[in-house]
């Protein structure tokens, strides 16, 4: 009965049981259920982050290249920033410089024009007393030949103390004239020179300013760009703060989702105290016991699975630890970089102090100029004092010289004209070797700075190798991280290997598991046993966890330098970003910067082009053919590298540096040339002056030429002139055989302003001008024909006359470079500049034409009085009619010549008054165009004038020299002395012949120029 009140008990115990049992199952299999759901739900996401994960990896594997080639285009983008800034600081100095010597040159042009308007007026004084002196020294000549004629032989006694006197301070006053000349001379080329170094001066202060407008333009644009980079940069950092928002967000999201994993935890441990009551009535029931087996199986199963996930993870934050330091690496480099470049800032700054400097330097030499022409003003002022000194013996000399006033006064006119060229001479000199002073200061200063930019560029090339040996270094480096890694990755691959052999080892300790839960299931009653294995079970759960917990912590470490890794690659992105559009700024100023080298380089290609031509026309035409090469060749050849493309550049420069050194030296060459060509030549006046000092003590000679002699030596040319008239498109041939020389009888035409030489550069309507005038110089004879052949000719003038000669003969292009340069006046020059490009050449057309009209009168004169002299040579000579005739019909024929010119001449000359303002309706291109090529073909027409008025002049000086010879031949019968015989005979022998003719032959008009007949040997 008691075993069965246990048993019926036991049974009501079991049948409890069995009712917890289904209950606790239920709660069981719902609690499944929900962890079920729940490890779809941990899978689905962890699915999303390993996706995740890998358009990270994706997306800095993409960023780490685009840095690499951003460093790469940054380290580009450097080298040529720093040279533009260099190259902008040399450019800016240069043109501060430039302005200051502008501005400095402006106020002493100022300074000395002042000074020689004074002067200029001080000398006009000076002229009017040294005109009466003239006249009055004239005057006492002709009254002492006067008495010397009419035998007044005891006054020349009386007063033969005051003669020599007065022939004294003649004597002096030669010496000076003579100086004079030769400072004039002196002084015509240092003005050519100046007028060229001014036209230079502001060829390179217009380069100048070009080039400050372009920097100008191109500061502009940089500072734009600048602007929308820091309008991009504000935009970034607002993304970035977004983005540090999200990952806010995130770090909410896995707090979260750590508390969900604690409260797992939790019911884990709850589960497993069940599970620990559960296994003890396991023990009775088998069943449950396979079941949770199984249940174990897959946990262990899941395990797996988590741990390999697990060492995927961790060989993904093993590679981005790798790539973490590769990054750190790359900035530090690029914070050794920047602190590269702000110690190249101060450098440069250090520079520009330098220069400050040399800018003081240079104001402190412009003090000691200052202070040299004040020094000046004092010489200046002591040449006035003896210019009062002279004064004084002016006047004395006007106390002497009163009676003698009224016969030469026309003399004494043109000489107060010429000492009044040179004196503006005079004054022009000291003010041109004042300028040539400060040139010559400012030009050695340029050369200093030229020299200290060399040098900093130098330093700066220095700096550049420095900076390519540390690149190398790093490079060396970087070379030596790539080794390291490759050892890491080898390291890691024996880390994954002994992973493998762990979980081996849990697999064959998973199977000694098995084994133990067979045995516990062959011998059910061993409970201990299987405590046992629930112990071991839950250690190893709990280093599970422990694990698990570890791993979470590392991924989130691994997730906040994944963040830190963006918030970098971020920044580096705009920074690339930066330098990208620094670049694509930087590009255009080296493509306009090369344009401006290749305009450099056709501009100085084109001087020496320019002067090449005067030594060969070959050379400048394979010039111009090579510097065409080149700018074709730059135009099709792209920028392929920045370093290449700048390397060219300095190769440019350095080539347009030689050209201009190339240049200089040519035009000191040419300078030395002109001096020693001036210097013969003043020699050669020396020489003349001289000759006219020692003639006036002689007084004049007689020559007594017979009449065979004369015929031997004029044959040819009488029998030449006594033919048929020739056409006047021949008279230029004959030239060849009568070789006529250009005398300037009366030296009114010397200052008119169309015989001066013009060395001004114009533009294509003036070149016409300037060959028209040059042949003038050469070829016209002009002649001033009319009362002054009544007058006797001084001996002086005939000293002059074969002294011009015999210089011609030796050498005539000093000759024609002396007349040249004689001519120029500091009114013209001045005009030039201030008058407009087409006033200067309608004043030049317009001066043509009346020079061309004054001859043209001079020559009807000339006619006039040669028809006189034949129609009273018919009426005394009776056998030479024919010869008369001949002569006559030449004359007239010359004189129709005349008039159809002077026609042409008065239509030229009202056709270039009307020329403006016909075109004053039009528009300004239009009328620009039209009045050039009206200017054109008026000067082209009036040229032709000129040439035609020339070859008249050969007709009617041949005609003369025929007269000259038919009388002379009447004159000469009856003489019997024969002269020796000459390959040259002189007009001086008909204007001074014999000793024996009257006072009538005297008077007689005399022919002022020389004439070379033809010889049998030419």
């Amino acid at each position: 009965m008691g075993l069965e009140k246990e048993r019926e008990s036991t049974l009501r115990k079991v049948k409890d049981l069995q009712i917890s049992l289904d209950a606790e199952k239920e709660e069981h299999a719902s609690f499944v259920q929900l962890s079920e759901t729940r490890l779809v739900g941990m899978e689905s996401q962890i699915h999303y982050l390993q996706e995740e994960g890998l358009c990270r990896k994706k997306e800095y594997e993409e960023e780490i290249d685009k840095a690499v080639n951003a460093q790469i285009e940054i380290f580009i983008l450097q080298k040529c920033v720093q040279d533009l800034e260099e190259k902008n600081f040399s450019l800016l100095h240069e043109h501060q410089k430039l302005l200051e010597s502008s501005k400095m040159s402006k106020k002493n042009i100022c300074k000395l024009e002042n000074e020689n308007f004074e002067l200029q007026e001080e000398t006009n004084s000076l002229s009017d007393q040294i005109r009466t002196l003239r006249v009055g020294l004239y005057q006492v000549l002709k009254t002492l030949e006067i008495d010397a004629d009419h035998g007044c032989e005891g006054k020349l006694e009386q007063d033969h103390g005051l003669l020599n006197d007065i022939l004294r301070k003649l004597k002096l006053m030669h010496n000076s004239l003579s100086e004079t000349l030769d400072e004039n001379q002196q002084l015509v080329i240092e003005n050519s020179v100046l007028a060229t170094l001014l036209c230079q001066l502001k060829l390179e202060a217009e380069n100048v300013a070009t080039d400050k407008n372009t920097l100008q333009e191109e500061f502009k644009i940089q500072l734009e760009q600048l602007l929308v980079l820091q309008s991009e940069s504000r935009k970034l950092m607002e993304i970035n703060e977004e983005l540090r928002m999200k990952v806010v967000e995130g770090d909410h999201k896995e707090e979260v989702l750590k508390t969900e994993m604690e409260n797992l935890r939790g019911l884990l441990l709850e589960l497993q105290g069940a599970r620990h009551s559960l296994e003890e009535q396991n023990c009775k029931v088998l069943n449950e016991k396979k079941s949770l087996m199984k249940k174990l199986l897959d946990l262990v199963e899941d395990k797996r699975i988590l741990e390999e996930e697990n060492g995927t993870i961790f060989a993904e934050t093993v590679s981005q630890s790798t790539l973490s330091h590769i990054l750190k690496d790359i900035i530090s480099e690029k914070s050794v970089e920047i602190i590269k470049l702000s110690e190249n800032v101060e450098k440069l700054c250090f520079a520009n102090n330098e220069l400050e400097e040399k800018i003081r330097a240079v104001e402190g030499k412009l003090e000691d100029v200052q202070t040299e022409n004040s020094h000046l003003k004092e010489s200046l002022e002591k040449s006035e004092n003896e210019l009062m000194l002279s004064r004084c013996i002016t006047d004395q000399l006007n106390c002497e010289i009163e009676n003698g006033k009224n016969l030469l006064s026309q003399k004494g006119n043109e000489l107060l004209v010429a000492e009044q060229l040179l004196s503006t001479m005079q004054n022009e000199r000291a003010q041109l070797h004042r300028k040539l002073e400060d040139l010559n200061c400012k030009y050695d200063e340029i050369k200093m700075i030229r020299e200290g930019q060399e040098k900093h560029i130098q330093k700066l090339s220095e700096d550049n190798d420095c900076q390519i040996k540390e690149t190398g270094r790093i490079h060396e480096a970087n070379l030596k991280f790539e080794s390291e890694l490759q050892k890491l990755c080898k390291e890691l691959e024996e880390t994954k290997g002994r992973e493998e052999c762990l979980s081996h080892e849990l697999e064959k300790a998973e199977n000694e598991v098995k084994q133990w839960e067979a045995q516990a299931a062959k011998f059910f009653c061993e409970l201990q046993i299987s405590s046992v294995f629930e112990a071991l079970l839950e250690e190893k759960t709990c280093v599970l966890s422990e694990a698990c917990e570890n791993l979470e912590d590392g991924s989130k470490s691994k997730d906040t330098e994944i963040d830190h890794l963006k918030e970098r690659v971020s920044t580096l992105a705009g920074e690339n970003g930066g330098l990208k559009a620094q670049l694509a700024a930087a590009i255009p100023a080296v493509i306009s910067l090369r344009d401006y080298i290749r305009s450099l380089e056709n501009h100085t290609v084109f001087h020496k082009a320019d002067s090449k031509e005067v030594k060969g026309a070959g050379l400048g035409s394979d010039l111009h053919a090579e510097s065409c090469q080149q700018t074709s060749e730059d135009q099709n050849v792209a920028l392929p590298d920045g370093f290449s493309d700048l390397q060219d550049l300095q190769m440019r420069l350095k080539a347009v540096e030689k050209a201009v050194i190339e240049k200089e030296r040519l035009s000191m060459q040419e300078k030395l040339d002109a001096h020693s060509k001036l210097e013969a030549a003043m020699r050669q006046i020396e020489e003349l002056k001289c000759g006219n000092t020692l003639r006036q003590g002689s007084g004049r000679r007689s020559k007594h030429v017979s009449r065979k002699h004369e015929q031997d030596e004029l044959g040819n040319g009488y029998s030449n002139n006594l033919k048929l008239q020739k056409p006047p498109s021949e008279i230029s041939e004959e030239g060849n055989e009568v070789m006529t020389k250009d005398i300037m009888l009366d030296q009114v035409s010397e200052s008119s302003s169309y015989g001066m030489s013009r060395r001004g550069t114009m533009e294509a309507d003036d070149q016409m001008l300037e060959l028209w005038e040059s042949t003038d110089r050469s070829s016209i004879i002009d002649l001033k024909v009319g009362k002054a052949h009544k007058v006797a000719a001084s001996p002086t003038n005939y000293r002059e006359i074969k002294a011009v000669r015999q210089h011609k003969s030796r050498n005539p292009s000093i000759e024609s470079l002396v007349e040249k340069e004689l001519g120029v006046d500091k009114l013209e020059i001045s005009k030039r500049f201030s008058e407009s490009q087409k006033e200067v050449s309608k004043r030049k057309i317009l001066e043509r034409l009346d020079s061309d009209a004054q001859k043209l009168a001079n020559l009807q004169i000339t006619v006039e009085d040669l028809k006189r002299k034949v129609e009273i040579s018919e009426k005394s000579m009776k056998g030479k009619g024919i010869e008369y005739n001949t002569v006559k019909e030449q004359l007239e024929e010359a004189e129709e010549d005349i008039v159809k010119l002077f026609d042409v001449n008065r239509k030229l000359m009202t056709n270039a008054e009307d020329g403006s303002s016909s075109f004053n309706g039009k528009s300004a291109l239009d009328a620009d165009e039209s009045g050039s090529v009206r200017r054109r073909r008026i000067s082209e027409q009036a040229r032709r004038g000129s040439e035609k008025i020339g070859r008249l002049q050969l007709e009617v000086q041949k005609i003369q020299f025929m007269l000259l010879k038919l009388d002379d031949e009447k004159e000469s019968r009856g003489r019997t002395r024969i002269a020796e015989r000459k390959t040259r005979v002189l007009l001086r022998d008909y204007l001074y012949g014999g000793g024996t003719r009257t006072s009538l032959k005297k008077k007689k008009a005399r022919f002022c120029a020389c004439v070379q007949p033809p010889t049998k040997g030419d």
